[in-house]
């Protein structure tokens, strides 16, 4: 038995080819970078005890359509005895319940090594007309209220054009402060291979670009596409043994938030949240008090950017600038965001630019490499503490873990 000081630390990552479509299932691309992920640290696969895998969309679709999917993809890997074996069903908040998760089975004993384990085929799961696109993302999807939300017909991105309206509202954030991240995280994009998205953009383009929901154009938004990604935990004791340097869990934090979006945005929640200011907060003063380090010593986020508006109000609710400064805050073009910047943020390009398909299991992955010193062009300088964080619902569910060399 170990005990709950025991320090856990991320010994694998692997990553698939990322692209608009590949010619894969998504159990193939599963499959790939689970037993890669192994050979990144130098572990047998048949030595994994623990298996956490996300949500898994099947080929029509439906986010939650094989709730048995952590089974049968155990079996898949020769995983026969797992003592933790799981589907996390927390959409994009996943890598970091995966964390939390892992560091709990790790530290008490009943795991040795944790797989973690996303990816999906987007590509294969669209619809043609409106109707099914509200059936796929309303019904399937539990964040949204049946009662207040689903009678309306918001789509994803009507939610987080609602958040953008109101930061712009209240903050007077402008349409081109908005801009400048997906600008930010283009440029950081292009220096990334393995990018879906690599032509830089500049805040002119965004803003020409198709209007999705006002204000957000086709460039305040995420891709769809096809890959996956894993990520393997283990002790400090046992990481010594294996072929990569260990990047450690110093601290960890998260919550679920249950107010539906229309109460946030009259003030009704007594605890003072709003569309903007949520419990991202709470995740990030978490995991820095449990890490015992301050903000300044940061040196990089990688953080949920399925909209533009994303990381604009978590930079601010994680405590790096005021409410209300997330506007400003990124520079004119986004310069202070780009890698060479003095506030890189994510560096590989995000879920706008670089891949959807593990959504935000790339924040942990990314920050690793960036940690290990092995993130190529991209490489933050001198890196060697990172925030990596993940969110889900309409900014409904966060995670947030600081990270060490």
């Amino acid at each position: 038995m170990t005990s709950d000081t025991t320090r856990v630390a991320i010994v694998g990552v692997a990553t698939s080819e990322f692209a608009r479509h590949l010619p894969k299932t998504a159990i193939q691309l599963r499959t790939e970078v689970a037993k890669a992920a192994c050979d990144d640290a130098g572990l047998p696969l048949k030595q994994v005890d623990g298996l956490i895998v996300a949500e898994h969309v099947t080929p029509d679709g439906n986010l939650n359509g094989n709730p048995r999917h952590h089974m049968e993809f155990s079996e898949i890997l020769g995983l026969y005895e797992t003592p933790l074996c799981v589907t996390a069903p927390v959409g994009g908040a996943t890598p970091g319940y995966c964390v939390e998760l892992g560091r709990w089975a790790l530290q008490n004993g009943r795991c040795k090594y944790v797989l973690c384990v996303a990816g999906n085929t987007e590509s294969q799961a669209g619809r043609s007309n409106r109707g099914n696109a509200l059936t796929d993302q309303l019904s399937q999807l539990t964040m949204h209220y049946p009662d207040y939300e689903w009678p309306f017909g918001p789509l994803m991105p009507s939610f987080y054009a609602c958040l953008a309206q109101y930061h712009m509202h209240h903050y007077g954030t402008t349409e081109e402060q908005l801009a400048s991240y997906p600008v930010a995280i283009r440029h950081n994009a292009s220096l990334n291979p393995d990018a879906v998205y690599r032509t830089p953009i500049t805040v002119e383009d965004v803003l020409s670009s198709k209007m999705i929901s006002s204000p957000l154009h086709m460039l305040h938004c995420c891709m769809i596409n096809d890959g996956a990604i894993a990520f393997l935990l283990t002790t400090e004791e046992r990481a010594a043994d294996l072929k990569q340097k260990p990047v450690f869990v110093l601290g960890s934090g998260g919550g679920y938030q249950g107010y539906w979006s229309g109460f946030n945005a009259n003030g009704g929640a007594a605890e003072g949240y709003t569309l903007t200011r949520h419990l991202a907060k709470r995740a990030a003063d978490d995991a820095f008090g449990e890490a015992g380090v301050g903000r300044e010593e940061v040196d990089f986020l990688t953080t949920c950017d399925n909209f533009a508006i994303s990381p604009l109000v978590q930079i601010e609710n994680y405590g790096f600038c005021d409410y209300g400064e997330g506007g400003p805050f990124a520079g004119e073009r986004g310069e202070r965001l780009q890698v060479g910047g003095d506030f890189p943020v994510n560096p590989h390009g995000g879920l706008l630019s670089c891949n959807h398909a593990a959504t935000n299991f790339q924040n942990y992955t990314e920050a690793t490499l960036q940690l290990r010193g092995q993130a190529g062009g991209r490489q933050v300088r001198g890196a060697t503490l990172a925030l990596a964080t993940c969110s889900a619902g309409i900014s409904s569910a966060h995670y947030a873990t600081v990270l060490a060399a």
